[in-house]
């Protein structure tokens, strides 16, 4: 999922550490996928907990969305066609270049994945949902493909139309979900604003947010529509309505944190909003001193995300997010008449090849696709603006 960063904030602070978190989520997702491939969840206990974990991980990246796009909402103040303009070339392009990929590596895995030595393996849970999707995908594949062009396949319920969320390309579910925050977000962050409309907007979200735990809305195997994940997107935008005043707030980061991990353990679905707070609240202390034990914490919370090798792995996490997969499922087809019984051993082979090439190719797509289209995306968007706007951006 794409989250972008704007470096400055109103009084100067620098939201550096969302690109190192952002990291840290995307090779989370990596490595749940190989786990998820290699059936290895289901024989160490240790890693039963990956796929909690990595989902975690994707409900972040719906927080983070909630809180950046808000905080770029405020800074620019720019008409909808504009702003949206700049989503479409923010999240359509990189996407586009690996759904093509993906139509075929699909194909590939399906294949492979039941040639694997552990195919029969009553724990390989994937195995049936991989190919389930590619007979989906066989059966309706314009339909798939017309909701995959548009963004859209994550509206569709699975009852519908079978694994339509992610049939193309796995991690796109989320991406349909993050272009659906993308169409309401101005509304939705503009009611948030105002005292009046803000009890509607959040009870709207909530009662969304039930109806679709209920089925009201359909079946969904994953989180693809905006009502079954309105309640990250809604943490996100009020993190960044309420920064100034949470940071008056908060004395000791770790106590927060403390408290809100403790609260995540009592409630395992709300993990993803407990590790949110947990980061946040040294997020929003970080342009102050600290004390006592904050101290050492702070300055390693520092160093996991804003260090410069946390910014850069986050600056290609996009790519990251994307390319893995059609990489691994190609690695799977290439390697698995070589993988035997050893499931750690085939764990290490699928690693050494999928992380190097998941680097370059996130590297490359990051130099020659991510940012000239957002460059073109900003000159498009600027071209729109009004001759008013345009005198008054050079006024200022």
């Amino acid at each position: 999922m794409t989250i972008e960063s704007e470096p400055v904030l109103g009084e100067g602070r620098r939201f550096e550490e969302l690109e190192g978190l952002r990291a840290w989520l995307s090779w989370s997702v990596v490595g749940w996928h190989i786990i998820q491939y290699t059936a290895l969840n289901a024989h160490f206990r240790i890693l039963g907990s990956a796929a909690g974990v990595a989902h975690a991980a994707v409900e972040i990246f719906m927080i983070l969305s909630g809180f950046v796009i808000t905080h770029l909402l405020l800074i620019k103040q720019e008409p909808y066609r504009q702003y949206i303009t700049r989503r479409v070339f923010r999240l359509f392009p990189l996407y586009l270049v690996m759904a093509t990929a993906g139509i075929f590596t699909t194909g590939l895995a399906a294949h492979a994945i039941t040639e694997l030595p552990w195919s029969g393996d009553p724990g390989f849970e994937y195995r049936d949902i991989l190919l389930g999707t590619f007979a989906s995908q066989q059966a309706w594949f314009p339909a798939h493909l017309l909701l995959h062009l548009t963004l859209m396949q994550g509206v569709v319920p699975d009852n519908v139309l079978p694994y339509s969320s992610a049939t193309l390309i796995g991690p796109a579910w989320s991406l349909s979900l993050e272009w659906q925050f993308y169409l309401i977000a101005p509304l939705l962050v503009g009611a948030l604003r105002r005292p009046k409309w803000a009890p509607v907007a959040v009870l709207i979200v909530l009662l969304g947010y039930w109806a679709a735990g209920a089925g009201l809305f359909g079946v969904y195997r994953l989180e693809s529509s905006f009502p079954t994940a309105g309640i990250f997107f809604l943490t996100g935008i009020a993190s960044r309505l309420g920064y100034t005043s949470v940071r008056a707030l908060v004395p000791s980061p770790l106590a927060v944190a403390v408290v809100s991990l403790v609260a995540a353990a009592m409630l395992p679905t709300m993990l993803s909003i407990g590790l949110w707070i947990a980061f946040y609240a040294f997020l929003v202390t970080s342009d102050r001193a600290h004390k006592g034990i904050d101290r050492p914490l702070a300055r390693l919370w520092e160093r996991m995300f804003g260090s410069p090798a946390a910014r850069w792995f986050g600056g290609r996490s996009y790519g990251v997010y994307l390319a893995h997969w059609p990489i691994l499922q190609l690695t799977l087809f290439l390697v698995h008449g070589k993988l035997g019984p050893n499931l750690l051993l085939d764990a290490a082979i699928l690693l050494s090849i999928v992380v190097p090439a998941t680097l370059l190719v996130s590297e490359m797509l990051h130099r020659g696709v991510e940012r000239p289209m957002i460059r073109l995306g900003g000159r498009v968007s600027a071209a729109m603006a009004t001759p008013r706007a345009q005198a008054a951006r050079v006024t200022a």
